[in-house]
């Protein structure tokens, strides 16, 4: 191995190192979490980096789907925290003039969508 290898192998190990510390420090997951404040769906990745903000009055319909669920797979962007969840929410939410789907895992999913449904009672709940 060269020095540069060895280099770039000694960052990405202090890198992955500094994530996981802060991870716990501030009690978040790792990949993402999900914070919902009056009006929005807020997505943080590694912490602390905003990724999406969802306003809740966007949002359409909020479907609970399985992990094997092929059809939504492809078709939505993962914002996912456990790979071997059984159950994960697919947001459907308008963009402008645009639908767009997410799929995320909440720690606790059904806290999460009774908050959303209390800010937003007109929202569509199914079950796929």
């Amino acid at each position: 191995m060269n020095t540069l290898t060895i280099v770039t192998y000694i960052v990405v190990i202090l890198f992955l190192l500094l994530f996981f510390i802060k991870s716990i420090l501030f009690k978040h997951s790792i990949l993402f979490y999900y914070v919902i404040n009056n009006n929005s769906v807020e997505i943080f990745s590694f912490g602390s980096y905003p990724v999406k903000s969802i306003g809740i009055e966007e949002i359409k319909d909020l479907i609970i789907i399985k992990w094997y669920d092929i059809t939504t797979v492809f078709s939505a962007r993962w914002f996912i925290n456990n790979l071997f969840t059984q159950k994960r929410l697919l947001i459907i939410y308008n963009d402008g003039s645009v639908i767009r789907r997410i799929i995320i895992t909440p720690d606790n999913m059904s806290e999460f969508i009774r908050y959303i449904h209390e800010v937003n009672p007109r929202l569509k709940m199914s079950d796929s």
